[in-house]
């Protein structure tokens, strides 16, 4: 689970994600996450050499970037299993 910019990031196996109407399923290409309805405009490796760049100067190893039209976002990865509480308390505040 990852939390970032108005965003909420439920990390799994796609066998295991439902599917729901409005939500991004994303790919990992590179080392950055990538919607998977979408084919990028510009070489994947130049967005995971962007990508890096964010993370060395906004983060670090425990940080993950998603790339949408018109929006980057780094999000925080938990390192240990997330509380219901918490999720539906980020859940709201990325939804509202």
């Amino acid at each position: 689970m990852a939390v970032g910019d108005g965003a909420l990031l439920a990390l799994a196996e796609p066998d295991v994600l439902p599917w729901a109407p409005g939500v991004t399923y994303f790919g990992s290409e590179h080392g950055v996450l990538l919607p998977t309805t979408l084919a990028p405009t510009v070489p994947v490796d130049l967005l995971s050499a962007a990508a890096s760049q964010l993370l060395a100067r906004h983060g670090g190893p425990s940080r993950l970037v998603a790339v949408l039209p018109g929006r980057v976002i780094a999000f925080e990865v938990a390192d240990s299993p997330v509380d219901a509480a918490i999720l539906r308390h980020h859940a709201v505040e990325a939804f509202v």
